[in-house]
């Protein structure tokens, strides 16, 4: 594979090779292939790799890099690390070619961080509360509404900002968290709420705000609101009933 990958490879075209958690990082150029150990990665997902490797990238010159993805998860890791890849011009290629249109199109990640505000930039900590690949979304309240309430109130929900910077939850983050949660459904400020959301959340908030950093050391899942069955892990779910029972 990658003999014919320098085959096909125009000069100072390079091509990164990952094969996942724990495996080589292989370079490929023209002049051959290699690998790369400052690269080597202990994460499991495409997404940060490629915050991973974009860094990489922009560490060596580059100043215009294009990340292509259909996955909205991306646009958000994009967004939050923009400042820390270092590249003047960083887009994302998305979208695709059906029967009837065309919809490829590049986001300019460059120019949505001028029209961001800096409440609005916080997106990572919202995206991932609100429902990704770990965390359930909200029934009935969509990412609008709670990005909306978000940066209406952000004054009332500081302690969510920085969220995922430390392995600990504290209690502000908690209480934050929760009134979040009751206020995305219409409560109130003396209403109380058991979950474990937050703690889910600030597992995934964790790992993507170490996405430029290859390897890490991450606390057992069990530490995040799950539970192992047998050779598995399955989140710990609630002891108290869903919902209120009817009158």
């Amino acid at each position: 594979m990658a003999e014919y990958a320098c085959t096909k490879l125009k000069a100072q075209e390079v091509v990164l090779i990952n094969g996942g958690k724990s495996t080589p990082c292989v370079i490929v150029t023209t002049n051959g292939c290699c690998n790369q150990p400052i690269l080597d990665t202990n994460k499991e997902e495409a997404d940060t790799v490629m915050i991973l490797h974009a860094k990489y990238e922009a560490d060596r010159g580059s100043t215009c890099i294009a990340i292509h993805s259909p996955d909205t998860d991306v646009l958000v890791l994009l967004l939050h690390h923009y400042r820390y890849i270092g590249a003047a011009h960083l887009c994302m290629s998305t979208g695709r070619v059906t029967l009837h249109t065309d919809g490829r199109r590049f986001i300019p990640v460059h120019q949505l961080i001028d029209k961001l505000t800096k409440d609005q930039l916080n997106i990572i900590c919202l995206y991932c509360i609100t429902g990704c690949d770990t965390t359930s979304g909200f029934f009935g309240k969509g990412k609008r509404r709670a990005f909306k309430l978000l940066t209406e109130r952000a004054s009332n929900y500081q302690p969510l900002f920085n969220l995922g910077e430390e392995l600990l939850l504290s209690g502000l983050q908690r209480t934050a968290c929760t009134r979040f949660v009751i206020s995305l459904y219409g409560g109130n400020d003396v209403q109380t709420l058991h979950q474990l959301r937050c703690i889910e959340a600030k597992s995934s908030l964790w790992i993507w705000r170490h996405a430029t950093t290859a390897q890490y050391d991450l606390p057992p899942f069990t530490y995040f609101g799950y539970e192992i069955d047998g050779d598995g892990l399955t989140p710990k779910m609630m002891s108290q009933p869903a919902a209120a029972p009817g009158s």
